[in-house]
């Protein structure tokens, strides 16, 4: 099966995550709902949550707190998408404006903030300690390594392991969670959880390292952004 296919098989629970999102990213501030929305509408490969329903499927639990897991993880990652492109100064993503470029600075802030609740609200939902232990745990990582790099701008000393463990935290953290915390919910025995884990751990890895490539060699038509 090529990639294309895998997408149509999981379309149908693609779209139940999809709905979960604009449902969860409405707000009855405005301007909040319409970042959300300007967020959501600019599409994306929604890698995360298929990670989290494919791995969801090596157990024999099939209950929707896997999409509701796979909409928390999408929601988490818009968020780090959102407060990113305040750091960066970014004006595109996805060759569409940035949520900071279109409502500004302060609120692109609080709209990355909002969608990070939202997130933990529904993760509330699923009633499992160690899902909730798993994604504090990797929140607090993700803010760690956001910090670091922005202590880390225009040093052009950093080793070899200052940027693996970034990318660590930037990326590869949030996509081991989602193929972890997707067999976990679905039922998947300990051995399971943790190879998926693994796996996750280290697609996200090759996956941040081919997006910096691209932001030197790529051009913006074909990459989306600057």
């Amino acid at each position: 099966m090529d990639f294309q296919q895998i997408y149509e098989e999981y379309r149908p629970r693609l779209e139940q995550v999809e709905e979960i999102l604009k449902e969860r990213a409405r707000s009855n501030q405005a301007e909040l709902t319409s970042a959300g929305e300007q967020l959501l509408e600019a599409g994306g490969k929604r890698i995360r949550p298929l990670f989290a329903l494919i791995c969801g499927m090596v157990g024999d639990n099939a209950s929707d707190d896997v999409a509701k897991i796979a909409a928390a993880l999408e929601m988490t990652h818009m968020a780090t998408l959102v407060h990113d492109d305040v750091i960066d100064q970014a004006a595109l993503r996805r060759g569409r404006p940035t949520v900071r470029s279109a409502f500004g600075n302060l609120a692109a802030m609080y709209t990355g903030d909002y969608l990070f609740a939202r997130a933990i609200q529904l993760l509330a939902e699923v009633d499992n300690k160690e899902v909730h232990q798993a994604m504090a745990h990797g929140i607090v990582k993700m803010c760690q390594g956001e910090i670091e790099q922005i202590q880390d701008f225009y040093n052009w000393s950093q080793g070899y392991k200052t940027y693996l463990r970034r990318i660590q935290r930037k990326t590869a953290l949030l996509i081991a969670l989602s193929c972890g915390l997707g067999a976990l919910v679905g039922g998947g025995r300990e051995h399971e959880v943790h190879a998926l884990r693994r796996f996750g751990y280290y697609t996200g890895m090759a996956f941040q390292v081919i997006d910096d490539v691209l932001d030197f060699t790529g051009s913006a038509e074909v990459v989306g952004k600057r």
